[in-house]
């Protein structure tokens, strides 16, 4: 599949415990918003066996955070585990995710899921969960490449908060790891809405 809207690139910043992450857990009505629930139910797990791989991830729900864990494994061309979770209904004024986790120090993707004229895509951007260390990370939705396997999709659409149906993660290595990603916050919001 191929599309002729462009192209994309990806950026990342990283914010400390105040300032966007103050804004984004307020409760009150000054940040346009949606915090994603984060349940033990809705979350589907998709390794590397759907193409033969022998990769073990799993979800536990610990504490209000889910915590996204295995272990990768390269035999019979294998290497990823990913995570996905339904979000329907979002605003069409979001531009912007955020996110909080404790990572483990690999370097991971978040992947949003599209439905786009009866075509199903796959958004994702990379980010590096630094070992031990709770992160705030934020993304423009218009940042997220689409991708195929691996590949990147030339000219695919821009991603538009009205067409995702899911959220997720995915970890992949050319090296036998283990994995443990805690996400203890998803929030879709308008990011001209946040406090200066």
């Amino acid at each position: 599949m191929r599309f002729n809207n462009g192209h994309f690139g990806v950026f990342l910043i990283l914010i400390s415990n105040s300032g966007i992450a103050d804004d984004l857990n307020k409760n009150d009505n000054t940040v346009i918003q949606e915090r994603i629930e984060l349940n033990g139910v809705d979350w589907q797990v998709i390794n590397d066996g759907v193409m033969g791989g022998l990769s073990l991830g799993s979800t536990k729900f610990l504490d209000s955070t889910i915590v996204f864990s295995g272990d990768i494994s390269i035999e019979n061309n294998g290497g990823f585990s990913s995570v996905y979770r339904p979000v329907l209904g979002l605003s069409t004024q979001f531009d912007s995710i955020g996110l909080q986790v404790l990572g483990d120090g690999n370097l991971y993707q978040v992947r949003i899921r599209s439905q786009i004229e009866g075509y199903s895509l796959t958004y994702k951007v990379d980010f590096y969960a630094s070992k031990n260390i709770e992160q705030y990370l934020t993304f423009k939705l218009s940042d997220f490449q689409a991708s195929f396997r691996g590949r990147l999709i030339p000219g695919a659409p821009e991603l538009k908060p009205e067409n995702i149906t899911h959220v997720g993660f995915l970890v992949t290595s050319k090296q036998p790891t283990s994995f443990a990603l805690t996400v203890k916050g998803i929030t879709f919001y308008l990011s001209s809405s946040l406090n200066e």
